[in-house]
């Protein structure tokens, strides 16, 4: 019992110290126990969740205009609403793939770790296909 109370202190101190993008290097650049590098990647993926994010959202915007001025002044179909269908749908996959992954696995310690790495994965991916939009 006080080793698991012991678990949850460290957690909730380092997640209190990796709240921002700077402090990830300093906390997580050698994790050493599994518990260590479960707690970074979920840092590093809060992170690069919100990048996607961002950059969906700049991008959403520019669909917007881009309907408002030019399709909708030529009667051609919307584009914004495609897009979101789009991202809705690549969220959709992206959970779907990684708990595939994470359920291959099995059990153990890496279960999570490799579940954390699916996902940044596809961040890192999806980031690279947002960014000619922008």
């Amino acid at each position: 019992m006080q080793v698991t109370k012991a678990l949850i202190g460290f957690f909730v101190v380092t997640a209190f110290y990796c709240a921002n993008a700077e402090d990830v290097p300093q906390v997580c650049e050698s994790p050493t126990a599994g518990q260590q590098m479960v707690l970074c990647k979920r840092v590093a993926l809060r992170i690069s969740t919100q990048q996607v994010t961002d950059l969906f959202n700049q991008n959403m915007t520019e669909y917007q205009g881009n309907d408002r001025n030019i399709l909708a002044k030529a009667h051609l179909p919307a584009a914004a609403p495609e897009f979101a269908k789009a991202q809705k749908s690549w969220t959709a996959y992206k959970e779907a793939s990684c708990k595939a992954e994470y359920n291959y696995v099995g059990s153990g310690s890496l279960r999570e770790i490799e579940y954390l790495d699916c996902l940044l994965e596809f961040n890192k991916r999806r980031l690279e296909e947002l960014r000619p939009h922008s």
